[in-house]
């Protein structure tokens, strides 16, 4: 198991993935696919980023106390971009708009995937640990009884001869 916490993960994962989808787009001739989805993702990533970094970096222990207006600044800023990057994408004639969706639910399905993919491989792990525990304890217990036996099958020592 990694030891970065799940966000680095989904966004190293999304990054990676997310050009992925849209070259596979655009190697199928799916261009206006292609930039409707890289505008959903990249609003995806956006709004990822300004909860995930901008308001934990505000809200820090000391944090001075104008705080509250830089997230309110943050927040009402970032509406102006999610309206444009909508606004270009539902009225450009070569950006497909419903290529969007997949787009814009790419994060949370990131998210979704990464922490089953999480869930399932520390189960694996904590049942190989407990393979392991079990092997060992077996092992041990089947060298005690070869001991015992040997012990028991020995013959005794006599004294004087």
């Amino acid at each position: 198991m990694e030891d970065k916490p799940l966000m680095v993960r989904t966004l190293k994962a999304s990054l990676f993935l997310a050009p992925v989808i849209v070259y596979l787009f655009l190697t199928f001739g799916h261009k206006s696919w292609a930039w409707g989805f890289l505008l959903g993702a990249g609003l995806s990533l956006f709004s990822f980023l300004t909860l995930k970094v901008v308001v934990p970096m505000l809200f820090q222990p000391g944090a001075p106390t104008y705080v509250k207006g830089i997230l309110g600044l943050t927040l009402w800023m970032k509406m102006p971009i999610i309206c444009v990057v909508l606004y270009v994408g539902t009225n450009v004639p070569a950006i497909c708009p419903g290529a969007m969706v997949p787009g814009i639910a790419f994060m949370p399905g990131v998210i979704v995937l990464r922490a089953i993919v999480d869930m399932i491989s520390e189960s694996v792990s904590h049942r190989r640990s407990a393979a392991k525990m079990n092997s060992v304890s077996e092992d041990l217990s089947a060298h005690a009884q070869r001991t015992a036996r040997s012990a028991h099958n020995s013959e005794p020592l006599r004294e004087g001869v």
